[in-house]
């Protein structure tokens, strides 16, 4: 298993996010902008 810096920004945190099986960790409203853009750059590796 590789270290990811972006999923450790925001996995510690799961009231910044949810998880959908299709779309993988969505920020809920509490997320901060860097959390956000991490879940997105996270994301982008595919589910």
């Amino acid at each position: 298993m590789r270290h990811d810096t972006n999923l450790f920004i925001f996995l510690g945190h799961p009231e910044w996010y949810t998880f959908d099986e299709e779309i993988g960790y969505v920020p809920t409203e509490e997320a901060p902008p860097e959390a956000v853009k991490a879940m997105e750059e996270y994301n982008k590796y595919g589910v």
